[in-house]
């Protein structure tokens, strides 16, 4: 910073003039925002606002008043003023033109000088102050000045007539050879209104050099302590939920605010309670704004929790109450201690309950009380409850005494009204009378029993009966009526028995036998009545017999089969008869029956083989049942014999069975090696699908109870080899391939060997073994069974090993036929065993063929046609046929 202490030269007059700049400053609370230079800066602090902030760093919009005299107000540079806010530029006195710094930089630049005459002039340089919403004006500046201060001086000043008149605030400005803060209280009478505000520099005619008055940084601030003005909206509603609660909403943009310093848009509203608050009545709702300096206005408004939802109540069904036996009348209860009560938002004794009839009136005979229960919030549910009045007491009821009707033939007859007849004691007039069947009803002849009822309100009731009784003189007619029955079968069927009457008739059965249609009659004879009876007791008579024949016993042996063995005579047995005749016959065979009517009797002089006897039980009517025994007599069985005890049938795939005739007795082929017997009760017959090694066939000859003998036959027969293993192709880093063969029967041994290709044959008597190191290219393994008499049989599984690798062949780059043993030959290790179908030619540098081959059985020895290749450079083309497709090729020399 740089301070000017260079005295001045400058003019003193005797009459004040005057330069004002003005700005106005409109007190926006709504941002603090602060304007540099000549712009306005708003802000805040402890109340305070800003209302004017200049630092004269931009062009500054102030006014110059009174006379222009050669000394006036300007901005200019002033490099060292201000002490908190550095800058280039000032306001100060200059007589004309600028100079860096604050100082004239001589007369011809500062001062006036005018001997001629005295008094003092003044320069005011002054801004309009916009402070409508500010109250405690402050103002703080800095400045400096070095005048003497008896002629020379400045004030700080204001005018509120737009410069008509100016008053000083305070005493002078204190002379300060450096830059000083200056802070001065403005007068209340401008607290909330616009006035000139600026400085004035007041001088005469004599010339002195000192530092006129220099100024910079000024702040103006207020205080705005009016609160803004809000208006609520109306009352709000809001409806409660089952549980009584509601959700206070968000009612600030109902809401409106007006203030004195701000636009509405720029204050800040709250709501309390906040919105989502949950409320369960009515609740005072109070909405407030605060302007930009914390100055709250607020207003309130009340929210309504309006309860739309009806109370819950339960009445009692019903309630019995004492009554007046002399008038049967009772006096209504109050209800309201019988309710069952539930709401959402109203307590218990908060609800407000009504009945009718009321409470204390007088009543007769069952009522129904209707109960209205009303909640706070106005919602009402109704229920009701019966009173019954306590009567125990029945009517009582007397009949007419019976009546009987003679209707001649006519059937139809309509029952009368007989209430009148009837009489009825109650001590409470309410009853009612009911007769049964009711007057009007066609009740047709015979007996009609009618009964009255007599309930009263209370649901006692007592009844009295009497019989009136139709007769008619028509009789029935027996329409039909079975013929007497006769028969062996004791469960006798019959037709219903019909009849007609013009009144209508019931047939039942009056016999007392307790036997009818379907019933199981016993043996005899019977006797059957059936009656037909009209309504008016008029009857006709069906009578007829039911008989039953003797039925014959069942025929029943005690043995039905009889074995003998070269035995002529046996004892035939059965039950005896309880009802008929039983006799015994002979039906096959011959035999002499010792007394053919005694159920257990003696057979003599049976004849070989089957004889059969009948046992029948017969009555005259009823018929027979019979049982039969059969009597065999058998003889001993031929001796079996087979044609040899065995036989090799070795590979055969059937072998003939011979047995000896069986002259006496059943022969039978069995076995239990499962092979099939194609005739097995035929002595000569045919064995097939033998199991390998021994198989025993029985030979049995058997005669009942002569028992039975047999020879044995056995019969060998071979396995067939068989590998179980497919074929297969194997990469040659296979460690081994594991084979089975079929397994040998009995007596014969198996055997594992190499037909084609080399390999190790882990167990070559194993039926099960592994085939290790096979050679590369075909292996052939054999799989032989082999017996000492029935011979062998072999199988051949074929395994084909080759490289799965990247480097499958090696292929030599030179031969040297020389016929010295080494490398004679163009050599390629198992091509030929891998791939016996490949395509193999040698061509020379020109592409003629000098080797061709299908398979590779014979290297190339480095001659064409039998005559020797020169020395150089050919080439191998080698196609192995296989699946890929895979072709070699590559350079191959001669070197002899």
């Amino acid at each position: 910073m740089y301070i000017w202490r260079t005295r001045i030269n400058y003019m003193r007059s005797s009459f004040p003039t005057h330069a004002i700049l003005i700005k106005l400053i409109h007190f926006k609370m709504s941002k603090l925002v602060y304007f540099l230079s000549s712009f306005l800066v708003v802000s805040f602090s402890f109340g305070q606002t800003i209302l004017y902030q200049e630092t004269f760093e931009n062009t500054p919009n102030w006014s110059s008043f009174a006379d222009n005299t050669p000394n006036a107000w300007i901005v200019g540079n002033c490099a060292g003023n201000g002490s908190t806010t550095p800058g280039q530029n000032a306001m100060y006195i200059s007589y004309g033109g600028t100079n860096p710094g604050c100082g004239p930089g001589g007369i011809a630049n500062f001062g006036f000088l005018n001997s001629d005459n005295g008094g003092s002039k003044h320069a005011i340089y002054a801004k309009l102050i916009n402070a409508t919403c500010a109250s405690n004006l402050q103002i703080s500046f800095e400045r400096i000045l070095t005048v003497d201060g008896v002629d020379d001086y400045a004030d700080l000043v204001y005018s509120t007539d737009n410069g008509v008149t100016w008053n000083a605030v305070g005493g002078h400005i204190t002379n300060s050879t450096l830059w000083q803060t200056v802070s001065v209280s403005l007068p209340a009478s401008l607290n909330f209104s616009s006035f000139l505000l600026g400085f004035r520099f007041t001088y005469n005619e004599t010339v002195i050099s000192a530092q006129p008055l220099a100024v910079d940084n000024i702040t103006i601030t207020g205080t705005d302590s009016q609160a803004p003005v809000v208006t609520c909206p109306p009352n709000q509603t809001v409806y409660v939920t089952s549980s009584c609660s509601a959700t206070v909403g968000d009612y600030i943009n109902l809401a409106t605010a007006t203030d004195n310093c701000v636009a509405s848009s720029s204050l800040t509203f709250t709501q309390n309670p906040l919105p989502g608050t949950v409320i369960s009545s009515n609740t005072a709702i109070q909405i407030t704004a605060v302007d930009l300096n914390s100055n709250a206005g607020s207003c309130n408004f009340t929210l309504l929790a309006i309860d739309t939802i009806m109370p819950v109540i339960a009445c009692i069904e019903s309630m019995d109450l004492s009554m007046n036996p002399a008038n049967c009348s009772f006096t209504v209860p109050n209800m309201a201690s019988t309710l069952t009560i539930t709401d959402n938002c109203t307590t218990t004794g908060n609800f407000i309950i009504t009945q009718n009839p009321l409470a204390g009136s007088t009543t007769v005979g069952i009522t129904d009380v209707i109960i209205s229960v009303t909640d706070q919030g106005g919602n009402t549910a109704i229920c009701s409850t019966r009173l019954f009045p306590i009567d125990t007491v029945a009517p009582v009821v007397v009949c007419p005494p019976n009546v009987t009707v003679n209707n001649g033939t006519s059937c139809d007859y309509t029952i009368l009204n007989y209430n009148a007849a009837v009489t009825v004691t109650e001590s409470c007039p309410f009853y009612s009378l009911f007769q049964d069947p009711p007057a009007g009803v066609n009740i047709g002849t015979g007996e009609q029993i009618v009964t009255f009822t007599a309930t009263d309100q209370m649901g006692n009731n007592a009844s009295c009966t009497f019989t009136v009784t139709v007769i008619e003189n028509i009789l029935p007619t027996i329409t039909f009526c079975p013929n007497s029955i006769a028969t062996c079968d004791p469960v006798v069927t019959f037709a219903d028995i019909t009849a007609t009457d013009n009144c209508g008739v019931l047939v039942t059965q009056t016999d007392l036998s307790g036997l009818s249609s379907g019933s199981t009659f016993p043996v005899g004879v019977t006797p059957l009545q059936f009656t037909a009876t009209d309504s008016a007791g008029n009857t006709a008579v069906c009578n007829f017999n039911v008989e039953i024949y003797a039925f014959p016993s069942i025929a029943e042996v005690v043995e039905d089969t009889i074995s003998l063995c070269e035995v002529t005579t046996c004892t035939l047995e059965a039950i005896a008869a309880t009802s008929g005749t039983g006799a015994w016959t002979q039906i096959l065979g011959t035999g002499t029956i010792a007394n053919s009517s005694n159920p257990t009797t003696t057979v003599t002089n049976l004849a070989s083989g089957l004889n059969t006897f009948v046992w029948s039980v017969s009555t005259a009517n009823c018929g027979t049942f019979r049982d039969t025994v059969f009597v065999t007599v058998y003889q001993q069985p031929t001796v079996a014999t087979t044609q040899a005890d065995t036989i090799y049938s070795c590979s055969a795939l059937s072998t003939l069975l011979l047995g000896s005739f069986p002259t006496s007795g059943t022969s039978t082929w069995t076995t239990l090696q499962g092979a099939n017997i194609t005739s097995p009760n035929n002595h000569n017959t045919v064995a097939n699908q033998l199991a390998g090694g021994w198989n025993d066939f029985v030979y049995t000859i058997s005669s009942g109870a002569c028992g039975s003998n047999d020879d044995t036959l056995s019969v060998y027969f071979n396995n067939q080899a068989m590998i179980l293993s497919e074929d297969t192709t194997l990469c040659s880093d296979i460690a081994y391939y594991a084979v089975t063969g079929s397994e040998p029967a009995f007596g014969q041994s198996d055997a594992w060997y190499y037909l084609v290709g080399d390999g190790n044959i882990l167990t070559p008597t194993a039926t099960t073994t592994e085939i290790q190191n096979m050679s590369v290219g075909t292996n052939k393994i054999v799989y032989r069974l082999s017996h000492p008499v029935c011979g062998f049989s072999h199988d051949t599984i074929t395994i084909v090993v080759q490289s799965c690798s990247g480097d499958e062949f090696i292929f030599p780059t030179v031969i040297t036929p020389n016929l010295d043993g080494k490398n004679d030959l163009f050599v390629v290790e198992n091509l030929n065993e891998a791939y016996p179908n490949c395509e193999v030619r040698i061509v020379n540098r020109w592409g003629s063929t000098v080797y061709e081959s299908t398979g590779y059985e014979t290297p190339w020895n480095g001659t064409h046609k039998g005559e020797d290749l020169p020395m150089g450079t050919y080439y191998y083309n080698i196609q192995l046929n296989d699946s890929e497709k895979t072709v070699y090729s590559g350079p191959i020399s001669i070197i002899r």
